[in-house]
């Protein structure tokens, strides 16, 4: 793990994403570059969504710089999100709004 981008989003890296991701029972994993225009647009409504879901755990990580993360999760487009559960992949999707965030959060607690 490499830094904390406010209280609820901790941006991982190459070295750290596999144990923390396997240690979490819901992740939410925001992939990004940040060359990539609607990554930094999305960025901040993922930090705030972050505020409102407690109880998943919400991390960030650059694409460029995880080589063995884009080796592990197939990311045809950027941003995109991930949910993990203990490591394991659950659902994955291009994500560019609150809401489409909030409706991906929803439907991943249900299952």
């Amino acid at each position: 793990m490499s830094e904390v981008t406010d209280l609820s989003v901790i941006t991982l890296d190459n070295s750290g994403f596999k144990q923390a991701l396997e240690q979490s029972q819901l992740a939410i994993v925001d992939v990004y570059a940040d060359w990539c225009g609607p990554c930094l647009r999305f960025s901040p409504v993922f930090e705030q969504t972050a505020t409102e879901y407690l109880d998943i755990d919400f991390f960030k990580i650059d694409a460029e710089a995880c080589p063995d993360f884009r080796e592990t999760v197939h990311i045809p487009v950027l941003p995109f999100v991930v949910a993990f559960s203990k490591g394991q992949i659950l659902e994955s999707e291009s994500l560019s709004t609150q809401a489409a965030l909030r409706r991906f959060l929803d439907k991943i607690k249900e299952s």
